[in-house]
């Protein structure tokens, strides 16, 4: 569902790649509910599968970037709640996140996208009541751009655009991987009462001043969203070809008009370019590339192609049963009685001298227990009596453990304190302590002063190694902000 039309595509995948099978587009008219417009385009199209993959409308949508201090994806979805509290206008509580993370040295780049579990819930309602209950919950952007940097001759650094009825979807990828990707909204121009409501052609000798604005008020958006993104992150590929598609792409030169405002080449995106994927006989009337290249690459992904969001976590993650019909219920219940067999004869087998080991095991317990603990005569359970006096003795040294431990790290606050200079203007903004590291940021007047800070811990007995990941200035040009990673000795 993408505005004011909603579009469905069903792909077959095979071994010569995918097909297109089924493929529609259809327009929500005034006063017409979102469930009843779907109800038609299922109804009266030849949609026939088990597995539905789907994207969340764009208004549910908010995206983030964050740069983390690990490429761990455990980490980063344990973490990814405390570092979106800040960044987020509601509660993390309320939001269902995911995230793309990206490659990088000792770090990784993240893009988050959130959705309220509100708006989640609502959309999810809408599609029971045609009977559907997706696999995929993606967001638009994602899927599109995985499909395009998978494409043969594919650029590696390039923008993709998806230039929808109300709003546009802009994706920056970088070393074909997507950096970040925005849903823009054009108060300038409006698109939608330049197309008819069914194909999407245009409806009326448009005049070049009109074209233009909408084009131009675009264009400018984009390259402030681009140029947001490069003073921020301070790394950055200007994109060298930009791939576009939707409504807008119908528009006659819309490509010239993309270079001439964007100062780089434009291509329009064509899925089915590739030789893998292919457009079945009955569904070659209705396929419409600029129109339905969104919800293909959504549908590819679905059928395990390519990457993206999934929202689907949580309360909303899909319990599905493990076969899904009647055949494989059938053939899963001859191959389970096989194995319940199997393991019957091999339990029967095997329960006498298991039982044998089991009182051999029931002896040598009890001697070892009364050769570690000679005082207790009376054995009754060898096995929770001592649990209890290793319990015990874990009691009597843990206080001596925890000073140990906070000792260290005194120590090393200490060293990292007489490490650097007294007379340096310096704030420390984060400081993480891991068993072989610490890393530190922080702010301070110079770049010298930075080496200053390096050359200072570089002289402790505490680290091997002290390395400067970043030194960048501040958006205020008067500071210097600086990471540093020390290995601990």
């Amino acid at each position: 569902m993408d505005g004011d039309s909603i579009v469905a595509v069903q792909v077959r995948a095979g071994l010569k790649g995918y097909e297109i099978t089924s493929c529609a587009r259809i327009v929500a008219r005034e006063g017409i509910q979102p469930e009843e417009g779907l109800k038609t385009l299922l109804e009266t199209n030849n949609f026939q599968s088990d597995r539905f993959a789907t994207q969340i409308p764009d208004k549910a949508i908010f995206f983030r970037n964050l740069l983390m201090p690990f490429k761990d994806l455990k980490k980063i979805r344990q973490t990814l709640p405390f570092e979106m509290e800040t960044l987020v206008p509601l509660p993390v509580e309320e939001l269902v996140t995911d995230f793309m993370a990206t490659d990088g040295s000792d770090s990784a780049r993240v893009i988050t996208a959130s959705a309220t579990k509100e708006s989640i819930e609502e959309y999810l309602a809408v599609l029971q009541t045609c009977g559907m209950v997706p696999d995929l919950l993606d967001v638009r952007g994602a899927p599109l751009t995985s499909s395009v940097v998978n494409q043969g001759g594919t650029t590696d650094h390039g923008l993709v655009l998806d230039m929808g009825s109300v709003s546009v979807c802009m994706s920056l990828f970088i070393h074909r991987q997507a950096v970040l990707i925005r849903i823009l909204s054009l108060k300038e121009a409006s698109l939608p009462n330049l197309l008819t409501p069914q194909n999407g052609t245009i409806t009326q000798a448009l005049q070049v001043e009109e074209v233009e604005t909408y084009f131009r008020s675009m264009c400018r958006a984009i390259n402030d969203t681009i140029h947001g993104y490069r003073y921020t992150t301070g790394e950055f590929s200007a994109p060298e070809k930009v791939f576009f598609t939707g409504p807008g792409a119908l528009f006659p030169g819309c490509g010239d008009l993309l270079s001439r405002f964007l100062q780089i080449p434009a291509e329009e995106i064509d899925l089915c370019g590739e030789n893998r994927i292919r457009v079945a006989e009955e569904a070659v009337g209705n396929w419409r590339p600029a129109l339905m290249s969104t919800a293909l690459s959504l549908a590819l992904r679905g059928a395990g192609k390519g990457v993206g969001f999934n929202l689907l976590r949580a309360e909303f993650k899909v319990k599905k049963s493990l076969f899904g019909h009647k055949k494989q219920w059938r053939s899963a219940a001859i191959f389970l009685l096989v194995i319940l067999l199997f393991l019957g004869a091999d339990m029967a087998v095997e329960y006498s001298s298991l039982k044998a080991k089991y009182n051999a095991l029931d002896g040598e317990i009890v001697q070892v227990f009364r050769k570690t603990f000679p005082a207790i005569s009376r054995i009754v359970d060898p096995v929770q009596q001592m649990k209890v006096e290793i319990q015990g003795l874990k009691k009597k040294g843990v206080s001596e453990l925890r000073m140990e431990s906070n000792k260290g790290v005194l120590d090393l606050l200490k060293a990292i304190s007489l490490g650097i200079p007294k007379n340096l203007d310096l704030i420390v903004t984060r400081m993480v302590i891991d068993p072989d590291t610490v890393s530190i940021k922080g702010q301070t007047d110079t770049f010298n002063s930075v080496d200053m800070i390096k050359n200072g811990l570089s002289s402790s007995s505490k680290f091997g190694s002290v390395n400067i990941s970043s030194a960048n200035l501040d958006r205020t040009g008067k500071m210097v902000k600086f990471e540093m990673k020390l290995v601990r000795k």
